[in-house]
């Protein structure tokens, strides 16, 4: 019975010192992409045999240490692009985390997207540099658009909502742009064949609209076509060409007019296509 006491009394010893003993570290975050120099906290918790967290500290470094170090506040800051892996210990316990490495120096975007309603998603053309003009093709940016209501984003690609205007922001890491958004709705679009001096109008409600107009002349020349605005405020009209883009405030009822101007009934006929917008 005495000797049964004493094998207790061991155990429980030996027990009360295993809980006390580092058995396993929770690293968080174990893994991740590191877009600039802004740093990752890490947090690595020492845990006992029977899962209870122990006061012990963990040891936390990064290698290869050129590419990314830990800092005494338990920071990741990324030195360079590539892969890292931070190891965490403490007595007898340690574990690993997988990171990558891909500090972005510029954010290389188009100066304004222009969006079509009534087209779908559609991906703006976006890519993320380091410092000697490297495109990193395996990490993407961040998308908000400010204005939910003329646009929306979503997994990488950009939507249209409603006629209007808006910004994309783009972000990765500490580096940001941000993008004019300009949405428009398509009236009318279809081919467009005028004879020497025939013309064609177009009746549009108020709003403001866009008109744009490409083609040749059939014998090859440089003759074109003209556009008129009726009815409207702050309107462009065009001189002859073979290629316009014009627009006009249309302040109640009006209409806009392309012709082929005559060259005494011997002049060559335009054939191209118009595309009418209704624009913020």
């Amino acid at each position: 019975m005495r000797r049964l006491a004493c094998l207790l009394v061991a155990t429980a010893a030996l027990a009360g010192c295993s809980d006390k003993t580092p058995a396993t570290i929770e690293l968080t975050p174990s893994s991740g992409v590191l877009l600039g120099s802004d740093g990752l906290s890490l947090r690595a918790v020492v845990m006992s045999r029977s899962r209870k967290a122990l006061t012990v500290p963990a040891t936390v470094s990064a290698t290869p240490s050129d590419v990314a170090v830990v800092g005494q506040d338990m920071t990741l800051h990324c030195l360079k692009s590539g892969e890292v892996e931070v190891i965490a210990s403490a007595g007898p316990a340690s574990t690993r985390g997988s990171f990558r490495c891909r500090p972005v120096a510029r954010i290389e975007a188009p100066s304004e997207v222009r969006l079509i309603l009534p087209n779908g998603p559609t991906e703006p053309k976006i890519a993320l540099l380091d410092a000697e003009g490297n495109e990193y093709s395996d990490v993407a940016p961040t998308l908000a658009v400010e204005d939910g209501r003329i646009a929306t984003t979503s997994g990488g690609n950009l939507s249209p909502v409603h006629v209007g205007a808006t910004n994309l922001v783009v972000t990765a890491g500490s580096v940001r742009e941000t993008i004019p958004v300009t949405v428009v709705r398509k009236i009318d679009s279809k081919p467009l064949l005028l004879n020497d001096g025939a013309r064609v109008a177009y009746t549009l409600q108020q709003g403001r609209y866009e008109i744009e107009v490409k083609g040749r002349a059939s014998n090859g020349s440089k003759f074109g076509v003209t556009a008129k605005w009726v009815g409207g405020a702050g309107c462009d009209d065009v001189a002859e060409t073979q290629e316009l883009t014009s627009s006009c405030t249309i302040e109640n009822t009006g209409s806009v007019i392309i012709e082929n101007p005559t060259a005494l009934g011997l002049g060559p006929a335009f054939d191209g296509f118009v595309n009418i917008y209704q624009v913020p």
